[in-house]
């Protein structure tokens, strides 16, 4: 069996990821999950209450069939021009055919015990707003779930129902997932955050640009010295940077290094500066740089943004239809959001209106009424490039669609967001608006939508190799403050917002590894096919190493719930691929 981890790997974040906490529930002996929908909170109703009870059990039965995996019922719960925009499906979808045409594949990447989706899902508290034949539903979700595959999850239900022929039926549907964590731990100024992108170090980065491309899709950013790629909201780093010489590449080995990202680098380079060896500071632009070493002499990087930039650029809009009322209301909200203008904001508010937005942060609550604009300024726009005339990006709306309902309206679309301040991304997210028929804002749903296409889904976890486990895990818990994770069979894992940060035990004898005063991790890539990957890579002339820590068998290795490749990428550096069978993506 491969020793690679089965690191209880989260699906894509408790921080983060597609689910909060996963591990091999074989291994704790959980019993099998199978589908259920409980709904065992009284809703808070605004408007005509008499037909709450009814809408409630629509919702169930809607969910029900849905972990029933019954095509025809669950559809038969969607007008035949509903737009179903899911984090689940990860692709907008209007109409029955597009919604059936997506469920097959959706479905597939869950485990499916007894033909159901094993997950059990049970509202956690809802609100409704029922007006006569309309009506809309908030509601949050926790969820238990796998079979093989265990984990946790939190939701968040955006629906718009109209009433045909006494069925309430779902003309608008929006989720979300992985909002299970403390938000306030991830403010600019509080304490430390596990949050970091993953760097390797590159010879030839026009080479291995291309032979990552068609892995992780086309770079976020490409300048002279460095590429990034956009996994979902992580980011994966081709650098050529060697840090003093100590990022460079070994052929065979494992080359990389967590650039982790503070709010404060010079009180985190204090700290680290009494337990071991940090680096002078450098500066790359207004951004702040301390190269370090763990307690095994792993290289790791801290890295403080400063996103206030002294530009006073003008964010620009494109894409919104001009001459529709609700679309230019649209725009003026979020004309408004780029420009930082929270009094704007407030004002097409109305006093109870919320705002949710988890392209930048996951987190539990929407916002509401008067909280929406200090709260934008004190947690979202601060993560943003901006100047004195707001965000430095551009915004394009694309699919743009609005409905009538009933007294109110709803314009949803796509959102490419593109930063052109010192840190350059491309953001994906799907928008949902709801407005009166004053054109004041009712409800904003924000959802991430940086959903791969490439054989690669996401980044999945790393390893940093070191010989005493204790003195790892009191080094990144204490002084980096990562606080504490979770043990597996000879690795530790810290939770972070897009893969989990691990140290796994090494004998540099046997292994080679750790090498002192050397970049020494890995990083394994979550993929859709093994097997493809796989194919890709010989087709590469890759190499396929064993080092006893990490794996015991070349190319792929099929295990129980899961897939792995160890290889090496263009330049020689280990990697790893791993897919899994039965956990959501």
């Amino acid at each position: 069996m491969m020793k690679i981890i089965r690191p209880g790997i989260m699906i894509s974040l408790i921080l983060v990821l597609s689910v909060t906490s996963v591990s091999a529930a074989s291994k704790h002996g959980q019993a099998k999950l199978t589908g259920r929908f409980s709904f065992p909170v009284d809703p808070l109703v605004t408007g005509d209450a008499d037909d709450a009870d009814a809408l409630r059990d629509t919702i169930v039965d809607f969910w029900q069939d849905y972990l029933r995996m019954d095509t025809p019922e669950y559809l038969n719960h969607f007008t035949p021009d509903a737009i179903r925009l899911s984090g689940r499906a990860g692709a907008r979808q209007a109409g029955h055919a597009a919604i059936k045409a997506g469920l097959p594949a959706e479905w597939e990447a869950f485990e499916r015990p007894q033909n159901r989706i094993a997950e059990q899902m049970t509202v956690e508290r809802a609100e409704f707003h029922m007006a006569g034949k309309v009506a809309t539903a908030i509601y949050w979700l926790a969820v238990e779930g796998g079979s093989l595959w265990e984990y946790t999850d939190q939701g968040l239900v955006f629906q718009a129902f109209v009433k045909q022929d006494e069925r309430w039926l779902v003309a608008h549907h929006t989720d979300t997932w992985s909002l299970d964590y403390d938000v306030e731990a991830q403010q600019p100024g509080a304490g430390a955050t596990v949050d970091f992108d993953f760097a390797y170090p590159v010879n030839d980065l026009a080479r291995a640009v291309t032979f990552y491309t068609p892995l992780l899709g086309t770079p976020e950013v490409v300048t002279s010295k460095r590429a990034v790629f956009n996994l979902k909201g992580g980011r994966f780093i081709l650098d050529t940077s060697t840090w003093g010489g100590r990022a460079r590449v070994r052929k065979n080995l494992p080359n990389g290094y967590a650039m982790l990202l503070v709010a404060d680098a010079e009180s985190t380079a204090e700290r680290i500066a009494q337990v071991s060896e940090i680096d002078a500071p450098q500066k790359t632009g207004a951004d702040t740089y301390y190269a370090g070493m763990d307690a095994d002499e792993n290289l790791f990087v801290i890295w403080e943004k400063d996103f206030d930039t002294d530009t006073d650029a003008v964010s620009t809009v494109s894409g919104f239809p001009s001459g529709t009322p609700s679309a230019d209301a649209a725009q003026k909200v979020m004309r408004a959001w780029l420009a930082m203008d929270g009094e704007t904001l407030k004002a097409m508010y109305t006093s109870k209106g919320t705002w949710f937005d988890d392209t930048r942060l996951k987190h539990r609550g929407q916002e509401r009424g008067a909280r929406i604009a200090p709260a934008l300024q004190k947690v979202y726009w601060p993560r943003y490039d901006h100047g004195e005339r707001g965000m430095t990006a551009h915004l394009e709306a694309r699919n743009v669609h609005t409905r009538v309902f009933g007294s109110q309206f709803i314009v949803s679309y796509d959102m490419r967001l593109t930063g052109q301040g010192p840190h350059p991304f491309r953001d994906s997210a799907w928008v949902t608006q709801v407005f009166n028929q004053k054109n004041q804002v009712v409800h904003t749903f924000i959802v991430d939508n940086n959903r791969s296409t490439a054989p690669v889904l996401e980044l999945d976890y790393t390893g940093y190799p070191v010989q005493d486990m204790s003195a790892a895990r009191r080094f990144y818990a204490k002084t980096l403050r990562f606080g504490e994770g979770y043990a597996d069979e000879s690795y530790y894992g810290f939770w972070s917002n897009h893969a989990v940060f691990g140290l796994y035990e090494a004998d540099p004898e046997e292994d080679n590894l750790p090498q002192p005063r050397q970049a020494n991790g890995y990083m394994s890539f979550w993929v859709r096919s093994a097997k493809e990957t796989y194919a890709y890579l010989k087709q590469q002339g890759r190499n396929f190493p064993v080092i006893p820590a990490i794996n015991d068998k070349q190319g792929i290795d099929a295990q129980p719930g899961y897939t792995q490749v160890v290889t090496t990428d263009s330049e020689g550096s280990l990697i790893i691929f791993t897919e899994y069978s039965g956990r959501p993506r």
